[in-house]
């Protein structure tokens, strides 16, 4: 019936007294009060949906809005998101919670504090996929609420916590083992793999410094950044006298948002194993989505 109030999309747009949707209110229905412990509507669904899927609310071509199982495949930007919190078949009511506390006792998440994701089976997972849902309170619950956090895109910021890479070999491409991170908003830099795998498709700009202790006069360092396991930008930096020297990279690129990742190489052509250094503020590797 219709509803004074907000639909629960990205924009909050409002539905005004006598229009033709069809949500009936369960509960408070103003999106402005993000504090609210739930938010639950109820309309049918279109399929069988089990506790603890994840429902998109889709329009079902006649006017009518039906929940539909979600999937990080399926899901459009912009369409509601909403957590199933109970068995329903075909056609019959439900409730979706759209934002706030759910619990499931098939969930087992272990400890608290990690984000949840929308899986490609349309159920909640703490391993990442394409979309951020919320994150985890206890291994049976989670806050649900991908309004408020999937604005968020990929940054990151990798350093080696102050420890050296020691005894890198003269004319031999060496990766940089980056051991932690200072940032990571979407968990896409993976520290034991030092690579950066965003899950996200766009435009990145990335940026790194290899600081070398020691250097040779007139010796030349190369930092470059490979793309897939590649070599795909570099720049080399000659050493104008003897001591620390450092090369800075900056490049854009684009990802695709699942295979592609990026790794951070360095080589020199002292003519003898060299140390890299690894203070946080020398020798690192930045990037974020830019478009």
């Amino acid at each position: 019936m219709p509803i004074q109030g907000y639909t629960p999309n990205k924009n909050l747009t409002k539905i005004s007294q006598g229009s033709t949707d069809n949500w009936d209110v369960l509960a408070n229905a103003n999106l402005d009060i993000l504090d609210e412990p739930a938010l639950k509507y109820q309309i049918a669904a279109q399929e069988n949906l089990s506790a603890g899927d994840v429902a998109a609310v889709r329009d079902d071509g006649f006017g009518a809005k039906k929940a539909y199982k979600a999937t990080s495949a399926t899901y459009t930007f912009g369409e509601p998101l909403g957590m199933v919190t109970e068995n329903v078949s075909q056609g019959s009511s439900l409730s979706l919670t759209l934002v706030g506390k759910a619990l499931n006792s098939g969930w087992t998440f272990g400890g608290a504090d990690k984000y949840c994701y929308l899986s490609a089976s349309g159920t909640v997972t703490t391993t990442q996929t394409g979309l951020r849902i919320g994150y985890v309170l206890s291994s049976t619950s989670i806050y649900f609420d991908p309004q408020l956090i999937e604005g968020d895109s990929p940054a990151f910021s990798a350093h080696r916590n102050g420890t050296d890479q020691a005894a890198i070999p003269a004319a031999t491409p060496t990766k940089i083992l980056f051991t932690a991170k200072e940032y990571d908003t979407l968990n896409n830099f993976d520290a034991s793999a030092s690579r950066f795998q965003p899950k996200v498709a766009g435009r990145y700009q990335l940026t790194a410094c290899v600081t070398w202790k020691t250097f040779s006069d007139g010796a030349r360092g190369t930092a470059s950044i490979y793309l897939n396991g590649s070599e795909y930008k570099s720049v080399v930096t000659r050493s104008p006298a003897t001591g620390a020297i450092s090369s800075v990279i900056t490049i854009t690129l684009f990802l695709n948002g699942s295979t592609d990742y990026v790794e951070l190489y360095a080589e020199h052509d002292t003519g003898a194993s060299k140390d890299m250094d690894g203070a946080s503020s020398a020798s690192w590797l930045m990037g974020a989505l830019i478009g």
